[in-house]
């Protein structure tokens, strides 16, 4: 593949259509539709683990409500919600741990691998790479660094996420976290 070809879908870019990703050159096309995809598969996951903590909230409340009378809401103190929210954010920083996959990423067609290995994520490696969502601000920057390939939990874990379509493409098989706004040509 020449310097000048996306890195994915083999087009010819020009000099003015290039962008890169994990170091690499992509054409814009692929370059956005690979960052879409990674947004979506994160927001299928926050709405999955969101209902899922509202409905079990609501279960042990009304549990609560049935075995202790008035006196549950006593009980299910704020602080036993945040206990609570907390426990579901750490199993939620996990999600990425079983075969690489979360129902978000399964279902966009993307895969979070080990960089050295190319074996997909464990548990582990799942929890390093997540944990840093608890600061509130994580967030908000990964949805604009996630364009260049490797987000900040991917560097801590050593792990990248792969599109599984192209996982045999440049971009996928030798990532090298390397951040410029250069392309070769440039």
């Amino acid at each position: 593949m020449a310097n000048n070809q996306c890195g994915i879908c083999d087009s010819t870019l020009n000099t003015s259509q290039g962008k890169l990703l994990y170091g690499q050159p992509v054409c814009s096309k692929c370059y956005h539709a690979f960052a879409i995809r990674r947004q979506i598969g994160f927001l299928i996951d926050v709405i999955i683990f969101g209902i899922i903590y509202i409905f079990i909230l609501i279960f042990i409340e009304l549990i609560g409500f049935l075995i202790f009378g008035n006196n549950a809401l006593e009980l299910m103190s704020s602080s036993g919600e945040k206990l609570f929210g907390l426990l579901v954010f750490l199993v939620f920083c996990m999600k990425d741990g079983i075969n690489g996959y979360s129902l978000g990423k399964y279902a966009m067609g993307v895969r979070v691998i080990d960089r050295v290995s190319r074996k997909p994520s464990g548990i582990m490696a799942s929890l390093k790479r997540n944990f840093s969502l608890i600061i509130t601000c994580i967030p908000i920057i990964i949805l604009f660094t996630i364009y260049k390939g490797a987000r900040i939990g991917d560097k801590s874990a050593n792990t990248y996420v792969i599109w599984n379509k192209y996982k045999d493409k440049l971009p996928f098989t030798a990532p090298s976290f390397v951040i410029s706004d250069k392309l070769p040509w440039q």
